[in-house]
């Protein structure tokens, strides 16, 4: 993932409601971006994958993407 994915993640995980499914709030987050659903479905393919590639919940890889960027930047 791009750094503007993980902004975009970022942006899901500040704005995301109580008990609201991810996919809403990262949906949201691209669409305040002004990104199109092709892009958000291609966004959450790949946090899908890379969840699948490690045997993990696409949350539990979610929370790992944005806390590792966060370390690093």
């Amino acid at each position: 993932m791009n750094q503007d994915d993980i902004e975009i993640l970022r942006e899901a995980a500040r704005i995301r409601q109580r008990k609201e499914p991810l996919e809403r709030a990262v949906g949201r987050a691209a669409r305040n971006r002004g990104k199109d659903y092709s892009y958000y479905i291609t966004l959450m393919s790949e946090l899908r994958n890379a969840a699948s590639m490690v045997d993990v919940s696409v949350d539990e890889e979610f929370r790992v993407l944005i806390e590792g960027e966060e370390d690093q930047g």
